[in-house]
């Protein structure tokens, strides 16, 4: 089963367990970084990380 992590911010949930990390800010282990207000192109992705 895949998990979403949305806002993950530090707390970097592992990928061997189906974490999908999801935030706003860029990092290390961070599978998806975009802001849903300011980037309206980006909820195709949104799609995507659901089906995860």
């Amino acid at each position: 089963m895949k998990k979403l992590n949305f806002g993950c911010g530090k707390i970097i949930k592992p990928k061997k367990e189906g974490w999908t990390n999801v935030d706003l800010q860029k990092g290390d282990g961070i599978d998806f970084s975009f802001d849903f207000l300011k980037s309206p192109s980006h909820w195709k992705n949104l799609n995507l990380i659901m089906y995860l």
